[in-house]
């Protein structure tokens, strides 16, 4: 099978592929995709639990400050 991609300078470069080479590489991209899917989900993930954390220490320092204020 004859195939080609367009390289970062916008050149064609053609290649001999065989077809389970294809498949093959088409199955490891898959895996890529995915695995990087989860690393940016968990970051995400990760990121809102450090959001909420620090919301929840403002307000607590938030309520020691008016306490203080108030007497």
């Amino acid at each position: 099978m004859m195939a080609y991609y367009t390289d970062p300078d916008g050149q064609q470069v053609h290649f001999q592929a065989d077809i389970d080479d294809v498949y093959t590489a088409i199955q490891r991209l898959a895996k890529a995709t995915e695995e990087r899917l989860a690393i940016e989900q968990a970051a995400f993930t990760w990121t809102q639990g450090m959001y909420q954390q620090q919301k929840r220490t403002a307000d607590a320092l938030e309520r020691i400050a008016d306490s203080l204020e108030q007497r």
